[in-house]
């Protein structure tokens, strides 16, 4: 074999050649690098601006859930208000004046003259009216179940609201107790 004689110039220009191919690897690594660093840094960027856009919408959701509950509550209140007047007018007008007419019958029994109201607004669909509101409240109570932090207190009243609105929708459907009682349940 023959031996390759590498002149001393020769040599320095191979090292200045190896030396700058060195020099712009570690440019392109460089530049690969920050490259990276950036795309990384937009993605976690974008997945928090993503995450904190979903809670927003949720807490809007949440927000907005409460506000149709609060409808169906006072739709449900007036209702009920209606249904408890009613019932007020049948048991007193049955006990001062020793009857009343319900439906063209009358009744001397305040418990008969009752029962017939509340039949009548089975028929005329209005219990089933109050029964909807009941379930569509209840179902809308539960997506509230687990309120996030900044409801919490909002929550707290909403729940003692939304318990007094089942006492009153309860007697709304099957009035119980005494004239006085009935009429002095409030709602809110």
């Amino acid at each position: 074999m023959s031996e390759i004689n590498i002149s001393p110039q020769e040599n320095e220009a191979v090292e200045i050649n190896n030396s700058r191919r060195s020099k712009k690897s570690l440019i392109i690594i460089g530049i690969i690098a920050i490259v990276a660093i950036a795309l990384i840094w937009f993605f976690i960027d974008k997945k928090q601006e993503n995450d904190r856009i979903a809670y927003l919408d949720e807490l809007e959701q949440y927000h907005n859930t409460m506000n149709d509950v609060r409808m169906e509550i006072i739709d449900a209140a007036a209702l009920g208000e209606e249904m408890m007047n009613e019932y007020a007018y049948v048991w007193s007008t049955t006990i001062y004046d020793d009857m009343v007419e319900v439906d063209g019958q009358y009744y001397f029994d305040f418990s008969e003259a009752i029962w017939a109201q509340q039949a009548v607004f089975e028929e005329e669909g209005t219990m089933g009216e109050m029964e909807a509101y009941i379930e569509s409240v209840d179902t809308m109570m539960d997506d509230l179940n687990n309120p996030p932090a900044e409801f919490k207190d909002e929550y707290d009243l909403f729940l003692e609201t939304y318990l007094v609105f089942n006492e009153f929708a309860d007697l709304a459907i099957s009035p119980e107790g005494s004239l006085t009682s009935l009429t002095k349940k409030e709602i809110l």
